[in-house]
């Protein structure tokens, strides 16, 4: 007998080096001029699964024969094949139990994986398999692991201020986009946080003791993150809750990767502010998918204008990657910002990006700022010396001033004249002040 052992080919080499010209990207949507985009330099081109349904519903558009049409129409052309995978919403009616996530500040409900159900990660994997199948040997595979803006589960808000976006929420859901809030109203966070406490004290009696707290008369809320409990008790809180979004990242980012043997492997995290909310560290989301992904994809480009986005995002995931040495590449999340195309592309470059994704439309009209200005499409690595210590612990404790104010407008105003990263506490502890001059 003798045993037979697959010999796979490596992963594409679709990262620039140092010195190199930047891959450009575009989404392939029905009636993409492929052609047009190649002559402008576009040559790597992402087709998409719809971001609120799975890939394999009936209803999804696009449909997977669309996809094979446009993949075709790609390789005709001479560019390359790569897939946005979205497996953040199962359907309405997929949940088992119909959980869901759920907002504890106001009760409200939506239809996306909860970050704590394991049962996400099988179902995940099955849909990566359909994909494999029927798109073998991508050039690159984009993980739409937390839906429009970095924010499926863990949301934001900022769907709200998309026209597209809300439309396609009102469309497939029958509700409005969801509001930023707290969302471990669902069973399986709540079983999460339990034996979280139950591992560290032996239970929650036990743990309210040891924070001071009177076991026969407990707080109201289940969760420590009122006023009611410690600072001590709160940070414990916060703590468990942004380990969510980093072991869901590098989970299906390794399961990925087991799948895509060919293919490289792209994170999207774009958190757009400092609401706590978010439940977003830079520094742990990047440092944890280390050895699973090979880049992390930045989806809020040119969202506000370049200061604040730089002061409240931007400046924290560049000081990320900086010390987790995570490459980073940009995407637009939005065709509304097809007038921003020059704000994008400058802080595109201004991350040290290996590649940027964008919409058909922003390339093509922009064809001759491109063509004319090719020395500037190089990949090269940021120099700065400056770093900002943010501690994030204290907004952490007081939600309802999320961003210190005087540092928020200090930073926004510096960075007309200074470049900076922006270094939260869990890179400190980890030694990134040790790149910068000062701090």
């Amino acid at each position: 007998q003798h045993e037979v052992i697959p010999i796979y080919a490596p992963a594409k080499g679709f990262q620039p080096e140092l010195g190199e010209r930047i891959r450009l990207s575009s989404y392939a949507l029905p009636a993409t001029d492929f052609r047009k985009l190649t002559e402008v330099g576009v040559n790597l081109f992402f087709g998409r699964t719809d971001n609120l349904r799975p890939l394999d519903s009936k209803d999804a558009n696009p449909s997977l024969e669309t996809l094979f049409a446009l993949r075709q129409q790609v390789l005709d052309t001479g560019g390359s094949w790569a897939m946005l995978v979205s497996t953040a919403f199962p359907g309405v009616d997929e949940l088992h139990g119909g959980s869901g996530v759920v907002n504890i500040l106001n009760g409200n409900r939506v239809p996306a994986w909860s970050p704590w159900d394991a049962e996400r990660y099988r179902w995940s994997g099955q849909k990566f398999s359909v994909i494999n199948r029927r798109f073998p040997n991508l050039e690159a595979v984009g993980l739409g692991i937390f839906g429009n803006y970095g924010d499926a589960f863990f949301f934001s808000g900022l769907s709200k201020q998309d026209p597209v976006v809300m439309s396609e929420w009102k469309s497939v859901f029958n509700m409005e986009p969801p509001e930023s809030g707290l969302w471990v109203g669902d069973e399986h966070a709540r079983m999460s946080w339990t034996r979280k406490i139950e591992r560290e004290y032996g239970s929650l009696d036990k743990a309210l003791l040891s924070w001071g707290l009177d076991p026969e008369h407990p707080p109201r809320s289940f969760y420590p993150y009122t006023q009611e409990y410690p600072y001590h008790a709160r940070l414990e809180f916060w703590d468990w809750y942004k380990q969510a979004i980093p072991y869901v990242a590098s989970t299906l980012s390794g399961m990925a990767k087991e799948v895509f043997l060919q293919s490289s492997v792209l994170v999207p995290f774009g958190p757009p502010n400092d609401q706590p909310f978010l439940g977003a560290d830079a520094f742990v989301t990047l440092n944890a998918l280390k050895n699973k992904a090979d880049a992390v994809v930045i989806s809020n480009i040119g969202f506000y204008e370049f200061t604040e986005n730089w002061a409240m995002s931007l400046a924290r995931i560049r000081g990320a990657s900086r010390k987790t040495e995570m490459p980073l590449w940009t995407s637009s999340a939005s065709q509304e910002g097809i007038r921003d195309f020059n704000r994008r592309l400058f802080e595109s470059l201004s991350l040290g990006t290996k590649g940027h994704i964008d919409w058909e439309e922003a390339w093509t009209l922009n064809s001759s700022l491109i063509g004319g200005n090719y020395e500037m499409f190089i990949h090269r690595k940021p120099r700065c010396g400056l770093a900002v210590i943010h501690p994030s612990s204290t907004h952490n404790l007081r939600l309802s001033q999320p961003v210190p104010p005087l540092m928020y407008r200090g930073l926004v105003e510096l960075r007309d004249y200074l470049d900076f990263d922006v270094l939260e506490e869990s890179a400190v502890i980890q030694g990134a002040l040790n790149s910068y001059s000062v701090a």
